[in-house]
């Protein structure tokens, strides 16, 4: 994830085999870590903050793919197998 990603993070699809790099509060992720991704994310922040720590981005990613993993049917939360 990074603030300058390009797409925002609930658009993105954690389903399948994904791996989470999250770079850290100063530098972010380096080069070869951002060419490495296939898809670099960004979370979607009101107000003037541009980024939110490292531990922050992390849970907020792993909140989402919990999210998408979690799919509601007939008003009954099943998740996949």
């Amino acid at each position: 994830m990074s603030e300058d990603g390009t797409r925002e993070l609930a658009a993105c699809d954690p389903r399948g085999p994904t791996v989470l790099v999250v770079g850290n509060e100063t530098t972010g992720l380096s080069r070869g870590w951002t060419e490495a991704c296939d898809e670099v994310a960004r979370i979607r922040m009101a107000g003037s903050a541009s980024s939110l720590d490292a531990a922050a981005s992390a849970s907020t990613a792993l909140y989402e793919a919990a999210r998408q993993h979690t799919r509601t049917r007939g008003g009954v939360i099943a998740t996949p197998l």
